[in-house]
């Protein structure tokens, strides 16, 4: 879903008459945290195929989300990082609920191509999943319980935060796009204020 979100807002940006220049020009306060966040979030994963074992190894993407959501805490004056912020505070509670891990609705699962996915799901083999507890209305509600529609290509199964943050990706990058036309154009409202003057 985030790779739909950010083809989208270059999308919507290019319309605005936006440029990618300009995005990757964006200055984001406290970035360099960005790749810590990553590294311990793919941590257990380099750990697994290095054979080293830690006693509760989905703890550390729990980690790398809450260096990524004091990211956004620093950077929340951008256009639709509080969007994003909201997204990864909802997916980031129904985790530290369910052992550091998101809950997925595996039983609701009826599709053979998301079969696999449910199977590993259920057997504990991916680290930062795990099977939706029953009856839990919390884990139902923020929790991975969303489907697409079959035939979707890539990543089906949404949480409420996941559309969130999606949305929020959306708006952050047009935004950044047109960042410089924006103020270019501020710029002449007041030079032409001053000429009237």
């Amino acid at each position: 879903m985030y790779l739909e979100a950010i083809l989208l807002g270059l999308i919507i940006g290019f319309i605005r008459n936006g440029s990618f220049q300009n995005f990757m020009n964006a200055k984001f306060k406290g970035w360099i945290m960005a790749p810590i966040a990553f590294i311990v979030f793919l941590a257990p994963y380099i750990m697994a195929l290095l054979g080293i074992e830690i006693a509760n190894p989905s703890i550390l993407p729990f980690i790398g989300m809450v260096v990524c959501a004091l990211i956004l805490i620093v950077n929340h004056d951008k256009r639709g990082v509080k969007l994003i912020l909201i997204g990864t505070a909802l997916n980031l509670i129904v985790m530290g609920l369910n052992g550091f891990k998101m809950p997925v609705a595996t039983e609701s699962i009826l599709s053979t191509t998301l079969l696999p996915f449910a199977n590993s799901v259920s057997q504990g083999d991916i680290i930062n999943y795990s099977v939706m507890p029953s009856g839990d209305l919390i884990s139902k509600v923020l929790g991975k319980s969303i489907f697409l529609p079959e035939g979707y290509p890539l990543n089906r199964i949404l949480s409420v935060g996941d559309i969130i943050i999606s949305l929020g990706i959306v708006l952050l990058i047009q935004e950044e796009m047109r960042f410089h036309v924006k103020k270019l154009k501020n710029t002449m409202v007041r030079f032409s204020y001053r000429d009237r003057g």
